[in-house]
């Protein structure tokens, strides 16, 4: 519960331009979710943490997380496809790391 509550507050933190407060609270999530082995929201974490990035203009960490994301998805057959919000943040990301 703590992780999307985490993850949530970043999202609000982003929406209002607060980038900095958002990876914090991102990452936060991320070693909730990577403690109790959660696959899917570790991989959700990671492309939003790669949008952040992304959004600051850290093209090297934004593709270094999106390969992690990308990885986590192909060696335990993970679909995000039913999270299409997070196709705009992907998309984002992949055009900054380009």
């Amino acid at each position: 519960m703590r992780s999307h509550l985490d993850w949530l507050t970043a999202q609000a933190d982003r929406a209002r331009g607060h980038f900095s407060a958002a990876i914090a609270r991102t990452r936060d999530a991320l070693w909730v979710q990577h403690a109790f082995h959660d696959v899917i929201g570790v991989a959700v974490t990671l492309e939003v943490l790669a949008g952040l990035q992304a959004s600051l203009l850290e093209a090297d960490r934004a593709a270094h997380l999106l390969g992690a994301a990308r990885n986590l998805r192909n060696t335990y057959a993970v679909s995000v496809t039913g999270a299409p919000f997070l196709a705009s943040i992907r998309t984002q990301a992949t055009t900054t790391a380009r």
